[in-house]
C-alpha cells in the first residue's frame, strides 16, 4: 500500500527533527527511520473499526429509520456481532458513491 502524502510528510518531519539533534548517531537515525516505517506500515495495515448504526446515520445525515429502510432494501448489509449490527465503513462510502445525485 502506498503511503499517503500526509503520512509521508509526517515521516519527513519526524526524521528531520531527529536529524537536527546533535546527540544522534547515524545508527540511531537508521533505527528511528526503521521504527517510523514500521509504525506507518502497521497503521496502514490496520482495518478501520466497524461502525455502529449511529455512525451510519450520522455519516449519511439521515435518521435511524431511513437507515433501517436502506438495510431492509438490501442496499447495505450489516455484519452481526453477538446480536449487534455493525457496518464496514467502506460499504457505507460505496453506498454514498452509488447514490450521489439520486433522490
Amino acid at each position: 500500500m502506498e503511503p499517503s502524502s500526509k503520512t509521508s510528510s509526517q515521516k519527513a518531519e519526524i526524521l528531520e527533527r531527529f536529524h537536527q539533534s546533535d546527540n544522534l548517531t547515524e545508527e540511531d537515525a537508521r533505527l528511528i527511520e526503521d521504527l517510523v516505517d514500521w509504525a506507518i506500515d502497521e497503521k496502514q495495515n490496520t482495518p478501520d473499526p466497524l461502525w455502529t448504526i449511529e455512525d451510519v446515520f450520522t455519516r449519511l445525515d439521515v435518521g435511524k429509520r431511513t437507515v433501517e429502510k436502506i438495510i431492509d432494501a438490501g442496499e447495505i448489509t450489516p455484519i452481526w456481532v453477538r446480536g449487534q449490527r455493525r457496518f464496514e465503513p467502506e460499504a457505507i462510502e460505496a453506498y454514498l458513491r452509488r447514490n450521489v445525485g439520486k433522490k
